[in-house]
């Protein structure tokens, strides 16, 4: 893994239409599949002060793929991991301060999606419960137009439909309806019929 230092210049890459920003632990595997199909920006800056800058992490593993449809921006200080093997799909959308994506399978996140700050989204517990049916790893689906709010964790082989609001600190372990606002730890559906702008 590279660790670069510096701040506010890009990093080069081979990849068209994909942009990085310094402060960044960057590792591609050459073996990687990256397609983007619009604009990807990762760790865009955000200054906190004039001596200290957040940095981003990007870890892209042998034969993952991370596709990108339309514009995606990565602000400063969030990190994502996609392992081997697994696939990570993005719409227009993005993904504010400190937010990590933790790709052991399949995370699909719809167009018009925003992700607040200091959001956990990730689609394995990493580790089995031994003795149990206890399955590890499932897909993650992020619908069109949802508003995931600061702080909010979303776990393995959840659906949140398209429009729903995730309110601030919930962790998701169920699917949300779409249209719904959900919050809480567990998320329950508080509102259906919910818009917003």
């Amino acid at each position: 893994m590279r660790i670069f230092k510096s701040y506010g210049k890009f990093i080069k890459t081979k990849y068209k239409n994909f942009d990085i920003f310094k402060p960044c632990n960057l590792n591609i595997d050459s073996d990687a599949n990256i397609n983007i199909n619009g604009y990807f920006n990762f760790n865009l800056p955000c200054i906190l002060d004039k001596k200290n800058y957040l940095a981003g992490e990007l870890i892209i593993c042998k034969d993952a793929t991370l596709e990108v449809n339309g514009c995606f921006s990565v602000y400063a200080g969030s990190s994502i991991a996609i392992n081997e093997g697994a696939i990570l799909i993005l719409g227009n959308g993005y993904m504010n301060l400190n937010s990590k994506i933790r790709c052991r399978d399949k995370i699909v996140i719809g167009d018009g999606t925003i992700i607040s700050e200091n959001v956990h989204i990730r689609d394995s517990d990493t580790h089995t419960i031994l003795n149990s049916n206890h399955i590890p790893t499932q897909p993650v689906y992020i619908g069109k137009n949802v508003w995931i709010g600061v702080g909010v964790t979303i776990l393995k082989g959840v659906t949140i439909g398209d429009g729903a609001i995730i309110g601030a600190g919930s962790v998701v372990t169920k699917d949300i309806p779409a249209g719904c606002l959900a919050a809480g730890n567990p998320a329950k559906v508080i509102r259906k019929n919910v818009e917003w702008k």
